[in-house]
């Protein structure tokens, strides 16, 4: 008898479209509000495809849920920026004491 092999599985993604006027989630027709998908913070558009219609309930909840993860991912997008841009100059630099230094003599110890 063949074991089944142990794995990710892959998932296909669910599209579900709202209709017009409706709150994606609950499907409420009052109150609703724009929601980005991918928050403008973090380089959303202000387009129709990154959009969302919610109810004012729904999308106090979403940004409950959301708004600490995308906190999170903004602080290592500064921290991976910054470990480029350090790369790019030359790397890290050593602490003062360790730096080397150029004497009188062109560097050579007497």
């Amino acid at each position: 008898m063949k074991r089944k092999k142990k794995g990710v599985k892959k998932v296909k993604p669910v599209k579900r479209i709202s209709k017009p006027g409706e709150c994606f989630i609950c499907g409420a027709t009052s109150n609703l509000q724009d929601h980005h998908i991918i928050p403008k913070c973090i380089g959303g558009e202000n387009l129709k495809d990154n959009k969302a219609h919610l109810c004012d309930t729904c999308h106090k909840k979403v940004h409950q849920l959301v708004d600490p993860v995308i906190a999170y991912m903004g602080q290592a997008i500064m921290l991976l920026q910054d470990e480029l841009k350090a790369e790019r100059t030359g790397g890290l630099q050593a602490p003062i004491g360790f730096r080397g230094s150029k004497n009188r003599n062109g560097g050579k110890r007497r």
